[in-house]
């Protein structure tokens, strides 16, 4: 590997090709910290963004965690909830504890571990950046 300028890739050395036999994005070579285009700051934009996903996936799987451990200190999860439970939302509709509670004149706290309970019916939605946002139906 060629010692890299500032502005060149650390990887490739500014190429945007490696010696590697793997595909990337379908092209066998192809320089997998700058995505081909032999740059330094496509290669640290590439690095952010892993990290970040990284963040998130770490954030989700606490969120689930959290849910989980919530739903064995109340009976355990898969629950099996009557029909007009499982299908009260659409399919992929996120929506909050409250307005199921309200749907069904549960108190929230009753209604949060039902539907921790109802899992993998019900699970937490999170946004771009890793928080729960509500519930969905899977």
């Amino acid at each position: 590997m060629a010692k890299a300028a500032p502005h060149e890739c650390t990887r490739c050395g500014g190429t945007g090709m490696t010696t590697h036999i793997r595909a990337h994005y379908g092209v066998p070579g192809l320089c997998f910290h700058c995505n081909g285009d032999g740059k330094r700051e496509t290669q640290v934009r590439t690095f952010r963004a892993a990290k970040r996903q990284k963040q998130i996936q770490e954030l989700a799987a606490k969120a689930d965690a959290e849910i989980r451990e919530l739903a064995e200190r109340h009976g355990g999860q898969h629950l099996h909830l009557p029909r007009e439970k499982r299908r009260a939302f659409a399919a992929f509709e996120v929506f909050s504890t409250q307005a199921y509670a309200e749907k069904f004149g549960m108190k929230p706290k009753e209604a949060f571990i039902e539907l921790a309970r109802a899992w993998p019916h019900y699970r937490v939605h999170t946004d771009e950046q890793g928080q729960p946002k509500g519930w969905w139906s899977a």
